[in-house]
């Protein structure tokens, strides 16, 4: 009997110490620090040479070292978080809030400020010496960036609600639902910012938060209703009209990436689709297990690298075929590539890299 009771305490101990065994995250990465001085927002990140700019969750703009992660000064901001990075044009720094936008220099000197007197929710868009930005329940507006004073502005005689963040090509901008009717749904407008004259709008009854991809003169973008059943479409650029479109399941905070002559999807449904942009056609799916990406998609030696909304990086191959599989312990932030090394940050203020040789960024879109 003492024997049996032995044994039943050895097994009861092992499996104990397997299930306190601590989980090897980041596996394949390297952590290059934490930073507990910065409770950051890791979706805001952006870096200029081995500078990292970004915003935190208590409303402030910060610059620290890439590499070491010392912060070298914070400012306020007062951002509108999902989704919204600071703009970097030369020494310059910008950033839209809840009802204002600051202009620093790169030494955290406040160069303006102006107030637009309601939020800009996405990164600014820049256009020659102007800024221009969606502003919520107003309009568009143009402010210059020496100043901050506005240019011009293109204000509807109804309710405007702005959900997706502008894009601009050439002098053409895109938008989704930057006119909004009441109960006749939203649009994706193309305007001409010289002429502030509407070029088309192609009616989208579905729910539209991300920006769009621009690509061979087609607009693609993603759409949903209740996050359930959405589309992804495909637009002709110079006319308005629709190409084709395709159920995707999207993931809308996400926009359709464009890379290398191919259509990549977050889709809550499929995982991550893949798709022919001349036809919309399926070309592989991977089935993230009920899981879908949650960060930008990228190329990484010629792979697609992206986080997902269950903490987990993966690199896919063109083909369609996982290659790598690392869990983390946060959230992961946007990857990105800085002198032929992959980065990735996570909600828990730390950095990781992930060296690579040959490394391929993400081709121009348009």
């Amino acid at each position: 009997m003492n024997k049996l009771w032995v044994f039943l305490l050895l097994i009861l101990t092992l499996t104990s110490c397997k299930s306190e065994e601590k989980k090897n995250y980041g596996e394949g990465f390297k952590k290059i620090w934490t930073q507990t001085d910065l409770d950051w927002n890791a979706t805001s990140l952006i870096i200029k040479g081995n500078k990292i700019y970004g915003l935190t969750l208590n409303e402030k703009l910060f610059k620290a070292d890439l590499l070491t992660g010392k912060v070298i000064w914070i400012k306020p901001a007062l951002p509108n978080y999902e989704g919204q990075k600071p703009l970097i044009i030369g020494e310059e720094i910008y950033i839209g809030g809840r009802d204002s936008i600051f202009a620093y220099d790169t030494l955290g000197n406040l160069k303006w400020k102006q107030k637009t007197g309601q939020k800009i929710g996405h990164t600014l868009i820049p256009y020659k010496s102007q800024l221009i930005g969606s502003v919520n329940s107003r309009g568009l507006f143009a402010f210059e960036q020496s100043s901050g004073n506005r240019v011009w502005s293109i204000v509807p005689q109804y309710q405007m609600l702005s959900s997706s963040d502008p894009i601009l090509v050439d002098s053409m901008l895109v938008v989704g639902d930057f006119d909004y009717k009441d109960n006749e749904g939203s649009s994706l407008y193309c305007i001409n910012v010289e002429t502030r004259k509407t070029k088309w709008n192609f009616p989208t009854p579905n729910y539209l938060t991300s920006e769009a991809e621009v690509s061979n003169s087609k607009v693609f973008i993603n759409l949903d209703s209740s996050y359930a059943n959405g589309f992804t479409k495909a637009i002709d650029l110079k006319s308005g009209n629709m190409i084709w479109e395709r159920q995707t399941y999207p993931n809308t905070h996400l926009k359709p990436y464009y890379i290398d002559g191919k259509l990549f999807i977050a889709s809550y449904k499929y995982g991550l689709l893949c798709l022919n942009p001349k036809n919309g056609d399926i070309i592989w799916s991977v089935n993230l297990q009920k899981d879908y990406p949650s960060t930008r998609i990228l190329l990484f030696n010629g792979e697609i690298v992206f986080g997902t909304y269950d903490r987990t990086f993966y690199s896919v191959s063109m083909e369609g075929k996982v290659t790598e599989k690392t869990e983390f312990e946060y959230g992961l932030g946007e990857p990105f590539i800085f002198r032929d090394n992959l980065y990735i940050s996570t909600g828990g203020s730390e950095m990781y890299t992930r060296i690579k040789a040959n490394a391929q960024t993400t081709p121009k879109t348009h």
